[in-house]
């Protein structure tokens, strides 16, 4: 439970800090911009360094070769040190203070800030799945890798988004930008839908392609009903994504990402393990974390406050 509680101190500290930082003014010497700058420049080295160091596979993927010998650690104690990387990471992004700074800085922190919440929410949820027991945690490392998959693939709705909203917003056009929002919310529901209904069909035939264990393949049958069932609800939030990041909208992005994480998704994971609710309730927490960015970014894009004409980012 202590990294529950490090992870949420660390989120809230992220979260308070740049309203400090206003109350504090915003006059700046240049040569404290500068200093900021090149602090965040550093957070972005030392993280991707990071990852590659902690994802060999993936490093040697980009044809570096430092790691070749090495694999990914699964261990438990891999995933707490993980854990305590992503919280340092926070407040190091946290502390930067980003008046005076290029709008093109001010996302990409905040972008980097969001993917921190990722990494903290899904650790935690891999530790817990590896402390109960070795099934549980390959089950849940088959789920996992499928998920990422058919992320990637609603992604692509995503992608569109950004460019579609984005030129619409530059040309002034806020009617459009709105339109084209809805239009991929429901093309995502649909590849949503059609997901669910190809993983379904494979409930046997999926998990038996990954692995010959018995014991696994009955731990990923506990998790696929909500593998499944996350897909169209998973559809929609991938697209709305693409419209808000296309919006420049990536400070309302940053804090639903974190606060569904660190308020929904890890406590329900630590509470599976608490009271042993098994691998379900590892994915019980992904499908809290779905729902709570989904209602948060469906209240967003109908309100409509994103749908700002020329350049504008970072609103929070």
């Amino acid at each position: 439970m202590t990294a529950l509680f490090a992870v949420v101190f660390s989120t809230a500290l992220v979260l308070l800090m740049p309203a400090a930082m206003r109350a504090q003014g915003s006059a700046q010497a240049s040569g404290s911009v500068e200093a900021n700058r090149k602090e965040l420049n550093t957070i972005f080295k030392d993280y991707w360094e990071d990852r590659l160091k902690h994802e060999p596979e993936f490093a040697s993927t980009l044809g570096d070769k430092r790691y070749n010998d090495q694999i990914t650690d699964y261990s438990v104690k891999a995933y707490n040190e993980g854990l305590e990387r992503e919280q340092t990471l926070m407040m190091r992004l946290g502390a930067v203070d980003v008046a005076g700074l290029t709008d093109q800085e001010k996302i990409s922190r905040e972008l980097l800030l969001r993917e921190a919440g990722f990494q903290a929410a899904f650790l935690s949820a891999a530790a817990v799945a590896a402390r109960m027991g070795t099934a549980q945690v390959a089950a849940h490392q088959i789920g996992l890798e499928l998920w990422e998959f058919t992320a990637l693939l609603l992604d692509s709705f995503a992608i569109a988004a950004q460019s579609l909203v984005g030129a619409a917003l530059g040309g002034g056009d806020v009617r459009e930008a709105r339109r084209m929002a809805w239009q991929v919310a429901r093309y995502g529901l649909g590849a949503g839908v059609a997901f669910s209904a190809v993983l379904a069909a494979g409930w046997w035939l999926i998990p038996a392609a990954f692995t010959s264990s018995a014991a696994v393949q009955h731990q990923a049958h506990l998790l696929w009903p909500f593998f499944i069932g996350l897909q169209p609800a998973a559809g929609v939030v991938f697209a709305l994504d693409g419209v808000l990041i296309g919006a420049g909208d990536v400070g309302f992005l940053r804090t639903v990402t974190l606060v569904a994480a660190v308020g929904v998704f890890v406590p329900i994971t630590f509470a599976a393990l608490h009271w042993h609710w098994g691998i379900g309730g590892v994915w019980a927490g992904l499908a809290g974390f779905i729902g709570a960015r989904l209602i948060g970014m469906l209240v967003r894009t109908a309100r409509g406050r994103w749908a700002v004409t020329g350049t504008a980012a970072h609103r929070a």
